[in-house]
């Protein structure tokens, strides 16, 4: 929630292996963010990868570039990156321990 109101995302990304073992994906997202109380919407969208440094842990970057908005932000408020790690892990995993 904002000053103005709630406000809305919604994200999309589709990624593809490049090596044969699925260790590295390359793809790319795209991401819409609206505010309904200014009937205002952002939409971006950019190239994504991900790479698996240990059976649970991954890395990822993404940058995204504005490509539609009702609004002037200029340079300075419309690209977003984003540099990630995630670990995951399940019941029942073959590799159990930690990391």
């Amino acid at each position: 929630v904002t000053d103005e109101g709630p406000l809305y995302r919604l994200r999309a990304t589709h990624l593809a292996p490049v090596d044969k073992f699925g260790q590295l994906h390359v793809g790319g997202s795209v991401e819409v963010v609206g505010i309904p109380t200014r009937d205002a919407f952002v939409v971006r969208t950019g190239p994504v990868v991900t790479v698996n440094l240990t059976h649970h842990l991954e890395a990822s970057a993404s940058i995204g570039v504005l490509v539609g908005s009702r609004d002037e932000l200029g340079l300075a408020g419309t690209d977003l990156g984003q540099i990630a790690l995630r670990y995951r892990w399940a019941t029942g995993d073959l590799w159990p321990d930690f990391p």
